[in-house]
């Protein structure tokens, strides 16, 4: 594929020539400098002509360069600039508008503007977003772009293009060249702020600086025709057009086509060497760059866009050196994904084979055109090597959402320390947590804290430890150390050694070898997020699995990966019960996913487990012998960050075959380890109904992905993301990391006791009292483990703690930047146990661990011809009223059964709103609904019902008109065969009951039920199908076209934000998102009158946002959309039974807007760099994953 790279040389003329084909102008139509007219009235002209000219009204903050221009001269632009204008009108209003600029852009990073007003009643027209957005944005009933995608490269060629915009009152418009590229309908006048100054090219002078040339910017008071846009751009065209013939002549006395692109590039840079001064006149290089590219149109644009640079570069180049290293890196950048093992070329077509043999004869070129030094130089198979080459490279994603970026892959070299190496890494961190300094009163505190950890090892031991002679040289350290007078290094390093010396010495560190990774941080856009940092496209290589024999930083060190040829990364490992096989995931720098491998302890017997496209992560073993991880083989994307892959548990045999997704979830699922009992706990992030901030708390299921219940937090706020969960050896307590949603590598090290409570701060201790809860904060209590913590030097954050008693555990911290091992207590006490090259993360100890018991499997696993139709489950209920308020007692009638969909699709590239996209909603970051419909409630409350396997499902308590009574704000589901139940209407529970096939409840007492689907069959939940009919058959009379009450209520259909129907903004109140929501103190007629939970109109940091709402106090059951609809009190209108139950519906689902049916028009995602994923992002032709499986 060829490589395409955003490239310049901002003074050619390239695109001139192509752009007279296709006009029918001529020279004569418009004379040089001549602006053309246009009958409209202007609000802004500025031609750039001349210094004292430039505006109507300007107010100069710095007088710019000009160069030649489209009509006489243009402003040059480069680095920051600040042309400010008064403001374009005394009013407050417009009801149209237009713009028109000729543009000759020599970057497009990021956002570039052409002109803004910055201020609530924003004026916009802007590239965004690495050039991929030519963008009109204006405030026309709240603010609005109309976004028109474009190639960047078009505009980056060297050539003038003429951008144009327009409003008339109804549709937006963007034009490229005279070419509409884009349209956004959207009805009414611009808000204007007649205050406020604007900015010709940059955003308030501060940012956002066009880099290149500008000529002629227009504002018009009207809107401008399409033909009035194409008539200012052939006229552009046609003054270009005279210039262009002029240098021509001049151009043919040196420019001569050879056979070839490289040899006619070789033979112009001598004779351009012969005259040097030819390249020094702008528009003449611009004219012989151009008809080299006429002549050789596809070999000049790859040599742009492989080489990211202009051929002038070339031609006035003099330096091997940098010849050399061009084409090398190409030639890296080529053979980056090339086979190295020998299974890797097994797997290879012979169409890969072939296409990898040329890539190899290129590479030999390469190789000879280098050992032939300077006297090759002149040699066209160097251009014909670097266009060879270039043309095979893919580009990463590094425009928008960017991945992390190519390193040349090498592995550190692993060997052990000497022993003075040792003793001053030793002291280095010493003197760390002493923070440099060791007073007498910081000795004398670390000889109290040796003292009271030796008492406290003593004390805790089963068998007896004698510390005798470490505590009489500590009573002569303690008389040393009263006599010190400011600091003294070497004293405070013998009492340090007699610590270390006691540390070792706990029983709980009955193990020699420790097991951890050595890694760099990944990299990338938001690389530190809590779901994207772990995925193929952000690893960077460099990382090693090893295991360290000696807990000390002088041990010896055993590499186990990666094995030559091979270099990659790692995340964390798993050991097998019996300490003889390591089970991990790596990522080979020549591909683009984590797979699963297993090795010997010692290194031998490696053997590859899964391979494919899709990451496979953090696998351990299972005590039935088949293993788990998390894996982004159920195709789905998080939901607030369309960029990013999110992967769910997933088991499979010893031998990496028979894949089945356990998980029913969209979001990811964390790092799952085996309890004592034989259920999985791990971190589960899911916000069905409810915030996306803080929802990734602690879960449990049985291995075979049966029985999934909370374990702790769900309805919590702190600490935000529990993860790295274990269970403390003879304990029911699990140690946990409390980590960051926005970063991964932020924690500090905590407890929980599920049995005082399921919900903070119940349960909850923190062991590292230094470090704060990251991104929220410590709360309004912070319970600490030990009231004798002490704090040992500084660090930002502890990971990976791996628990060896209630009060010793290995943790990686970081110290100065970089994560370091210790061996540490909960009284703040810490020795290093090892320092690597990069981050040492996920120790564990090399030692046989307990079997914990297996639990039956109970799954009804499909086959491969029955993984699209597998087996239901049954879920029940004795009492759906157990814990309920006493308010809902006996109303309920059905049980309303929902799902979400998986999110299968995603733009990637861009988050038009709620930092998702598709925008599905502008409630929640959302999914797809489906109301997969109802089953009744006994009058014991009692319900019972097969359910689909492999699918997310919540539920709502309805009345007898099947409105919400009560909502469920996260979702449960059943895997094939499964029968589980519920304790009630509630989601504090930790437990399930069994199926209990003898009973009194009336629906356990015969078969389960089906399920009743709604009125409208499988159709999923949408405003323009399920309310948009409504409105228009029951409401329009009145409130739309010559309604008399349209003044009051206007009900028309109109298009709003993202296109939106602006009646949608007005049912659902306007919603906020991640703040507090307000209702205005005067709102219009029918605001907010859906009455659905605000979900994201609460502070992040709100508790309040994620328990259960109180009953009837929200949904249909309380909402005046669905009284007015359905009482008939409303001048008469009663909708039909159906369209009710449709409205109803809709507001159940909290008011989603698009259903699936409207996100499969929308088409498949094309953006820089999409090519390269090894998942190729799609919409209209995202695929369908039916859970479990098989997914092999």
């Amino acid at each position: 594929m060829m490589r395409r790279v955003s490239v310049f040389f901002g003074w050619s003329l390239c695109g001139w020539l192509l752009l007279l084909g296709s006009t029918g102008w001529t020279a004569d139509s418009a004379r040089e400098g001549a602006a053309p007219a246009v009958d409209a009235p202007l609000l802004g002209h500025w031609t750039f002509d001349d210094v004292d000219d430039d505006a109507q009204g300007a107010e100069k903050a710095v007088v710019v360069p000009r160069v030649r221009g489209v009509h006489g001269m243009a402003a040059e632009l480069s680095g920051p600039h600040q042309l400010q204008t008064a403001p374009l009108t005394a009013s407050a209003t417009l009801p149209e508008i237009a713009f028109s600029v000729w543009v000759k852009p020599v970057e497009l990073a990021d956002y570039r503007e052409l002109f803004r007003q910055e201020c609530p009643e924003r004026l916009l027209f802007s590239f965004q977003h690495g050039g991929t957005i030519l963008s009109l944005g204006l405030n026309i009933n709240g603010y609005i772009e109309c976004d028109a995608e474009i190639n960047p490269a078009q505009v980056l060629d060297g050539g003038w293009h003429h951008a144009a915009a327009t409003f008339d009152g109804q549709v937006m418009r963007v034009y490229l060249d005279g070419v509409e590229i884009g349209a956004q309908k959207r009805a009414g006048v611009i808000a204007v702020n007649k205050d406020v100054p604007a900015f010709i090219a940059s955003s308030s002078g501060t940012s956002e600086h066009l880099q290149g040339a500008l000529d002629d910017l227009r504002i018009y008071q009207r809107a401008l025709t399409a033909a009035e846009v194409r008539g200012l751009y052939d006229q552009g065209i046609a003054s270009l057009a005279e210039r262009f013939q002029e240098l021509e002549q001049t151009a043919a006395e040196y420019y001569q086509p050879r056979e070839t692109f490289a040899a006619t590039l070789v033979s112009f840079r001598q004779t351009m060497m012969q005259h040097p001064d030819a390249l020094a006149d702008r528009e003449l290089a611009g004219v012989i760059l151009a008809k080299m590219k006429a002549d050789f149109p596809r070999d000049y644009d790859d040599y742009i866009a492989t080489l990211g640079s202009s051929p002038l570069e070339y031609l006035t180049a003099n330096n091997h050196e940098a010849l050399a290293a061009t084409a090398g890196r190409l030639v890296e950048l080529m053979l980056e994904y090339q086979p190295l093992t020998d299974e890797q070329h097994r797997r290879l077509t012979p169409a890969e084979q072939t296409y990898w043999d040329e890539c190899q004869q290129i590479a030999a070129q390469f190789s000879q055109l280098k050992d032939a030094g300077t006297a090759a130089d002149d040699s066209p198979a160097w251009i014909e090597v670097m266009l060879a080459a270039g043309r095979r490279v893919q580009p990463r994603p590094a425009v928008a959402e960017a991945v992390a970026p190519y390193r040349r892959p090498e592995t550190p070299v692993t060997r052990a320390l000497t022993q003075q190496e040792t003793v001053e890494t030793l002291q280095r961190d010493w003197l760390h947590q002493a923070d440099g300094n060791p007073t007498r009163e910081r000795i004398l505190d670390e000889i109290r804290w040796t003292s009271e950890l030796a008492l406290r090892i003593v004390r805790s031991s089963a068998q007896p430890i004698d510390l005798t002679r470490e505590l009489t040289t500590l009573v002569e350290l303690r008389q040393l150390a009263e006599q010190v007078q400011g600091s003294d290094p070497a004293l405070y390093f013998r009492v340090r050694e007699v610590k270390r010396s006691i540390v070792f010495q706990n029983p709980v560190v009955d193990f020699d070898q420790v097991l951890f990774v050595d890694m760099p941080f990944p990299a990338g856009s938001e690389w530190n997020h809590e779901t994207r940092h772990r995925l193929g496209y952000m690893a960077v290589p460099g990382g090693r699995l090893l295991v360290l024999e000696g807990l000390s930083p002088g041990g010896q060190l055993r590499q186990l990966m990666p094995q030559p040829p091979l270099h990659g990364a790692f995340w964390r490992p798993d050991l097998s019960w019996d300490a003889e096989k390591v089970l991990f995931c790596f990522h080979p720098h020549n591909e683009k996913s984590f797979h699963l491998y297993e090795i010997n302890i010692d290194g031998s017997g490696l053997r590859q487990l899964t391979d494919g496209p899709y990451d496979d992560l953090d696998p351990i073993y299972l005590p039935d012998g088949h293993l788990l991880f998390s894996t982004t083989r159920g195709h789905t994307y998080v939901r607030c960050m369309p960029p990013t892959n999110a992967f769910v548990l997933a088991r499979c045999n010893a031998d990496g075959k028979e894949i089945y997704l356990v998980s029913r979830n969209n979001e990811p699922d964390y790092l799952p380890s085996v309890l004592d009992d034989g259920r999985v706990i791990y971190t589960r992030w899911e916000y069905t109904d409810k915030p996306l901030w803080r929802a990734q708390k602690l879960w449990t299921c049985n291995p075979d992905g049966t029985q999934v219940n909370t374990l702790w937090g769900n309805q919590s706020v702190w600490p935000d993301l529990l993860k790295d969960a274990r269970q403390v050896p003879g304990s029911r307590r699990i140690m946990f990391t409390g980590s960051a949603h926005h970063d991964w590598f932020a924690g500090s090290v905590g407890m929980i006791d599920p049995a005082r409570g399921l919900n903070f701060p119940d349960g909850l201790t923190k062991i590292t009292a230094d470090v704060e809860w990251p991104e929220c904060g410590n709360g309004p209590v912070d319970p600490i483990e030990s009231k004798t913590y002490h704090v040992s030097g500084s660090y930002v954050a502890y990971y990976s703690p791996y628990p060896l008693s209630e009060q010793d555990f290995l943790v990686s911290a970081n110290r100065n930047g970089k994560f370091v091992l210790y061996l540490m207590d909960v009284d703040g006490n810490r020795e290093l146990v090892y320092e690597g090259v990069h981050n040492i993360l996920h120790a564990m100890p090399v030692r046989p661990r307990p079997v914990p018991p297996v639990l039956v499997d109970r799954v009804a696993w499909p086959t491969v011809q029955e993984r699209h139709a597998p087996k239901p489950g049954v879920l029940f209920s004795g009492n759906v009223y157990e814990g309920a308020p006493e308010v809902l007692q006996g109303k309920a009638r059905y049980l309303r059964v929902l799902n979400i969909e998986p999110k299968t699709y995603t733009y990637w590239h861009k988050r038009p709103a709620l930092s998702t996209g598709p925008v599905v909603s502008l409630v929640q970051s959302e999914g797809v609904k489906r109301i997969l419909g109802t089953v009744p409630i006994e009058p014991d409350g009692s319900v019972a019902f097969q359910a689909p396997s492999g699918q997310a499902l919540h539920f709502q308590l309805l009345d007898e008109h099947f409105r919400a009574l009560q909502t469920m704000r996260s979702f449960t589901g059943v895997m094939p065969g499964e029968e589980r139940g519920c304790l009630g209407c509630h989601e504090s529970h930790s437990r399930t009951p069994r199926y209990p096939h003898s009973t009194n409840s009336l629906a356990l007492a015969s078969e389960p039920c089906t399920i009743t689907p709604p009125p409208w069959g499988e159709e999923s939940v949408s405003y323009p199908r399920f309310v948009r009919p409504v409105l228009d058959q029951y409401c329009a009379e009145c409130h739309a076209g010559d309604g008399e009450a349209r003044a009051v209520l206007d009900l028309t259909a109109r298009p709003g934000f993202l296109g939106f129907d602006e009646t949608y903004m007005l049912l659902t109140g306007n919603p906020s998102w991640g703040a507090p929501y307000q209702k205005p103190e005067d709102p219009p007629p029918g605001f907010g009158i859906a009455n659905m939970i605000m979900v994201e109109g609460y502070d992040t940091r709100d508790p309040a946002a994620y328990v259960t709402t109180p009953p009837m106090t929200y949904l249909s059951y309380n909402s005046r959309l669905i009284d007015i609809a359905g009482s008939g009190q409303h001048y008469g209108v009663k909708v039909d039974p159906v369209s009710l139950q449709k409205l109803i519906a809709w507001v159940d689902a909290m008011c989603p807007y698009l259903g699936a049916e409207e996100v499969r028009e929308i088409e498949d995602p094309v953006f820089q760099g999409v090519d390269w994923l090894s998942i190729r992002p799609r919409i209209k032709t995202a695929p369908t994953v039916v859970r479990p499986g098989p997914v092999d």
